[in-house]
């Protein structure tokens, strides 16, 4: 029987709906730190955004006794169209101790949710396993923040009126709502602040690989020329 999808160490949480190990919300402040490691398995991650793109670096090291075989690897996003992707090649044994490096190239193509997942399939002495690894490169990693008066945001708000150009997520806080909780959370976000517009507004860029870039995030706008990409590192 294939082994049980692998669950990160550490208590879980919530956010924005979301189930989030502590592992993986490190991640997300973080640009380097482990995801995994559960006796079978190290991974590590270190990762890099510029505009629409990121090139994430994933260590894979074998800490158990026997020879981890027949790996394989494949990366999932839902929906399917909002991350261009490319996954080197890694390979398929690593022998105890022994360790390979995955690199992760993407591209934002549209708003999500849900981070991708990198799925890991492999057996450790006949005994199959399952990974489905949820990866830090969330959506709002590929917004910049841009600093927004009220006229201009009211009017540019006021033109998103064409269909997908609006999204709404309800969520419940387990922390009291409040001036500094709201601005954190922004901030975290790459999000500014727009002063004087209630409820609460902020503006920022998503940097997509689409013709035509315009972020749909709740009360979020912006749409600029893209910077250099990111180019896969000197062999």
């Amino acid at each position: 029987a294939r082994g049980a999808p692998v669950s990160l160490r550490g208590k879980s949480l919530r956010c924005g709906g979301l189930s989030v190990p502590f592992a993986l919300r490190y991640l997300l402040k973080s640009p380097q730190g482990t995801l995994l490691n559960d006796g079978v398995l190290s991974v590590m991650i270190s990762q890099e955004y510029r505009g629409s793109q990121a090139r994430v670096n994933i260590a894979l090291r074998n800490v158990g006794a026997a020879d981890i075989t027949g790996l394989q690897t494949s990366l999932g996003c839902s929906p399917p169209e909002a991350l261009r992707s490319q996954l080197s090649k890694i390979p398929q044994m690593l022998g105890a101790g022994g360790s390979s490096q995955l690199q992760l190239m993407v591209e934002c193509m549209q708003c999500y949710q849900e981070p991708p997942t990198l799925a890991l399939d492999f057996a450790v002495g006949g005994r199959p396993f399952h990974y489905d690894l949820p990866l830090p490169c969330m959506c709002f990693k590929f917004i910049e923040q841009t600093a927004m008066g009220e006229p201009d945001f009211n009017n540019s708000w006021n033109k998103m009126n064409a269909p997908g150009l609006e999204q709404s997520v309800v969520f419940t806080c387990a922390k009291p709502i409040g001036p500094t909780l709201v601005a954190d959370t922004l901030a975290a976000l790459n999000l500014t602040p727009v002063p004087g517009v209630s409820p609460a507004s902020a503006a920022g860029v998503l940097r997509t690989g689409a013709p035509t870039a315009r972020s749909r995030s709740p009360r979020c706008l912006g749409d600029e020329a893209e910077p250099p990409p990111l180019s896969p590192p000197p062999r």
